[in-house]
C-alpha cells in the first residue's frame, strides 16, 4: 500500500514561560508564566500557517535551503521576525510539495521573559508588514516539483516585489540556497560508501 507522508520539519515547544509577542504579553494572556502545552505531536494542515518559532526545532538535512532567516537587526528596518518569515517559505514550499510539518514533543524549559515595552518597539515596523507579508508569500506561483526548484521560483518572486525588502529576501535566498547545494555536494563526496537515499519524496516521486 501507499506509504503515510513523514514529517520534513518539527516545531518543539516548551514550557514555563511562554514565547508570546509583546501584544499578547501586554494584554496579560494567562500563558505568559507556567505554560504547559500539551507534547502529543500534531501535523499542521497544508492550509495552515501556523507562527513559526527557531527555539526548539528539528528538520531533516535536505530541507535546510528552505531554513533561510531573513535579515533582521541593524541596517534592516525589522526585528524578531526572522524566524516567523522563515517559517511562511517553509510552509509555502512544503505545502506545495505536499510535505508534512508538525507541532508538539519535545519541549523545552523556558525561563526569560523579555520586557514587553522593548519588545513592541522592535515588533513594530514588523506587525505592519507581517500583514501583507504573508499574503505575497502565500500568492508566489509556484510550479516546480523539488525544493530546489521551489525556492528559485519563490526567489525570483520576492525579487520581483515592489517592496525593497522582499526583493532583498529574494536575492538572499538564491545565495542562501547556493550555498546549501554546495555544502550537501561536499558532504556527499566525504560519504563512503553513499548513504542510501531515504524519506522525504518529492512530488515526482523523486528523493530529495
Amino acid at each position: 500500500g501507499a506509504r503515510s507522508p513523514r514529517g520534513v520539519v518539527n516545531l518543539g515547544l516548551w514550557t514555563g514561560t511562554a514565547d508570546l509577542d509583546s501584544v499578547q504579553t501586554l494584554l496579560g494572556s494567562p500563558f505568559v508564566r507556567d505554560f504547559a502545552p500539551t507534547v502529543q505531536t500534531q501535523i499542521i494542515s497544508r492550509h495552515h500557517y501556523m507562527p513559526f518559532c527557531g527555539m526548539n526545532v528539528a528538520f531533516r538535512a535536505a530541507v535546510l535551503p528552505a531554513m533561510y532567516f531573513p535579515r533582521m537587526g541593524d541596517g534592516s528596518p525589522f526585528r524578531r521576525f526572522d524566524d516567523i518569515w522563515c517559517g511562511l517559505v517553509m510552509q509555502r514550499v512544503c505545502a506545495h510539495l505536499d510535505w508534512v510539518w508538525t507541532v508538539g514533543a519535545p519541549t523545552v524549559v523556558h525561563t526569560r521573559l523579555s520586557d514587553p515595552l522593548v519588545n513592541l518597539a522592535k515588533e513594530a515596523p514588523g506587525i505592519s508588514a507581517h500583514e501583507d507579508y504573508w499574503r505575497i508569500v502565500d500568492a508566489a506561483p509556484l510550479a516546480a516539483t523539488n525544493l530546489e526548484g521551489c525556492l528559485a521560483e519563490m526567489a525570483a518572486y520576492l525579487s520581483a516585489q515592489a517592496d525593497g525588502y522582499l526583493r532583498e529576501w529574494g536575492r538572499a535566498l538564491v545565495v542562501w540556497v547556493d550555498r546549501c547545494g554546495e555544502a550537501a555536494r561536499r558532504a556527499a563526496a566525504r560519504r563512503d560508501p553513499p548513504s542510501a537515499p531515504s524519506w522525504p519524496t518529492a512530488r515526482d516521486g523523486s528523493e530529495l
